[in-house]
């Protein structure tokens, strides 16, 4: 006879995966010579919509499935648009992609863009 309070439950059933996040991941850097604009902060525009403000670190957008286009800025001292350029981003459906922009090393350059899938 075993013991009623010795018996254990059912382990539960495992959990299904998680959906993998699905839009694009940002990272902005700077030319190591420009380092005075990591006192400003960098700005972010998709699809051509308002700017949001993202840090100077890896920052995931969600955004659907399709191409999307990313514009990104830093507004230094008498500068609005330092590095202001805009890459096409095309994000698969259930994936993410990666997208770093690189400050221009001269205000009046565009930054660089680089896109990788994730």
């Amino acid at each position: 006879m075993t013991d009623p309070l010795s018996v254990q439950p059912p382990p539960p059933p495992p959990a299904a995966p998680l959906p993998a996040p699905q839009g694009v991941i940002v990272r902005p850097k700077i030319f190591f010579l420009a380092f005075l604009f990591l006192l400003f902060k960098v700005h972010l525009s998709v699809d051509d919509g308002p700017p949001v403000i993202i840090p100077w670190a890896e920052t995931f957008i969600p955004l659907g499935p399709g191409q999307h286009s990313l514009r990104c800025w830093v507004p230094y001292l008498f500068f609005p648009r330092v590095g202001d350029s805009a890459v096409v981003v095309d994000v698969l459906a259930g994936g993410s992609a990666r997208a770093q922009w690189r400050s221009p090393w001269l205000v009046f350059l565009p930054g660089k863009w680089t896109v990788t899938s994730a």
